[in-house]
């Protein structure tokens, strides 16, 4: 016998920027329903998995971002797989994602590879080392930006000390990335950005491009898979620039902190910005607890992967970088979850 479950479509292309998700003040802290019209799944009655858990709780950003975006199709095809399972979003951001799978707060969560490192680690905003997280699998790249208005004064790193500078919540990982290179390779503090009459601002996605455009902040913080959306648009108008860390810094920071590492954007990603932009990179990865049940753990991924077009129609990230031939991505520093192992083993992928 068959039964017809809705998968989540009507959500069109939607933005992609991690550059912010929502004021942690103002975030919302109920679960996000998922429910929305699109094309109809068919799944086999046998492949439901039989499971005590009654509900998955997706840590992953306000609406807006990939992590959400992506998230509500995940939601409704677990739950197609999953028997008698309720999944919801919740808000959150890499790093916070990572507290709240460990914790037993949500089921499942975005993060990045190298935020797991990290958090295993205790380093960076993880005072205690968490080591009960594993992943699944991985959904794109996640690339550090730093954006000013095309023809700012504002040209070097250096610079940023006494700017107006907006990053996401406290929880994202773009942040705490950015202002640890600031610290450890420039000496550029969060205090000595403040006393040099700067501040630093926490913004939604629908304020970030604005507030740049605006004059309201100098430099705009973001990590997400290129293009990002928001910087994307600010670009077409009025026009954008991207600032580099330096080259020898960059080196250096990714030698302290092998949880990151480089890629280069095109030039012409950005309409207006023709350079090749380096920047740090690390890869956004779907985590679990590692004592979910090996079946529920290997049924989430192959719902996945079994129903990517079901994925793709509502986010053009995940049509440019979700497939087999990511899917691994960043397990060469995370472990991965046995079933999840188990789902690549019997399609071929791992041996």
């Amino acid at each position: 016998m068959k039964k017809k479950l809705a998968i989540v479509a009507a959500l069109g292309l939607m933005l992609t920027s991690f550059t912010a998700c929502g004021n942690q003040e103002n975030a919302t802290t109920a679960a996000t329903d998922t429910t929305a019209a699109g094309v109809e799944k068919t799944v086999e009655a046998g492949e439901k998995v039989q499971t005590d858990l009654e509900f998955v709780r997706l840590a992953a950003s306000d609406a807006g971002g990939d992590y959400y975006t992506i998230g509500v199709p995940f939601c409704t095809l677990w739950e197609a797989y999953l028997d008698g399972v309720s999944c919801t979003l919740l808000p959150g951001g890499g790093t916070a994602n990572v507290k709240s799978v460990s914790s037993g707060e949500a089921e499942a969560g975005w993060t990045q590879s190298g935020t797991v490192v990290q958090a295993s680690r205790g380093e960076g905003a993880f005072e205690e080392a968490i080591t009960n997280v594993q992943m699944l699998f991985a959904v794109h790249p996640g690339t550090l930006h730093i954006a000013t208005l095309a023809g700012s004064n504002i040209t070097s790193i250096e610079q940023v000390e006494g700017c107006k500078i907006g990053l996401g919540p406290t929880g994202n990982t773009g942040n705490s990335l950015f202002l640890s290179v600031l610290e450890e390779e420039y000496g550029i503090t969060e205090e000595s950005i403040q006393n040099a009459g700067g501040t630093v601002n926490y913004l939604a996605y629908s304020e970030a491009g604005d507030a740049l455009k605006d004059g309201q902040i100098d430099v705009w913080v973001g990590l997400g898979p290129y293009p990002i959306y928001g910087i994307a648009e600010v670009a077409l108008n009025p026009g954008i620039s991207l600032l580099s860390v330096d080259e020898d810094k960059m080196k250096d920071y990714c030698t302290k902190h092998p949880n990151w590492t480089t890629t280069t954007i095109p030039a012409g990603t950005y309409g207006g910005f023709d350079q090749d932009y380096t920047t740090f990179a690390t890869w956004n990865i779907i985590i679990v607890r590692d004592d979910m049940d090996e079946n529920v753990a290997y049924a989430m991924t192959k719902a996945v992967f079994e129903n990517l077009k079901d994925v793709e129609v509502v986010s053009s990230t995940a049509k440019n970088f979700l497939n087999l031939d990511n899917a691994l991505s960043g397990s060469d520093s995370v472990t991965m979850h046995p079933g999840a192992v188990k789902y690549f083993q019997e399609i071929g992928l791992l041996k």
